[in-house]
């Protein structure tokens, strides 16, 4: 995480290989953060709570935070998978 005022590294959460996108729910202040898994933060603690399989190579992921959604694309499994915490 960077502090954006400073421009400093302030904490670094271990999310897996290759993080490649990242979705932010502002209701649940929860991140969500995809690799070959998607890494689920919370926010205020910066620690991962929870990690979810998906298939490798996800290409996209959004937060539909009014109704508590996330969507992650996979290119290899060619599938959006849909979370609902």
């Amino acid at each position: 995480m960077v502090d954006g005022a400073t421009n400093t590294i302030t904490h670094i959460s271990a999310v897996g290989k290759s993080p490649f996108g990242i979705g932010i729910n502002p209701m649940s202040q929860t991140i969500y953060v995809d690799s070959c898994t998607v890494s689920v933060v919370n926010e205020p603690s910066l620690i991962v709570v929870a990690t979810l399989t998906v298939n490798c190579n996800p290409i996209w992921i959004g937060v539909l935070p009014g109704l508590n959604r996330v969507f992650v694309a996979s290119a290899a499994s060619m599938a959006i998978y849909v979370i609902s915490p």
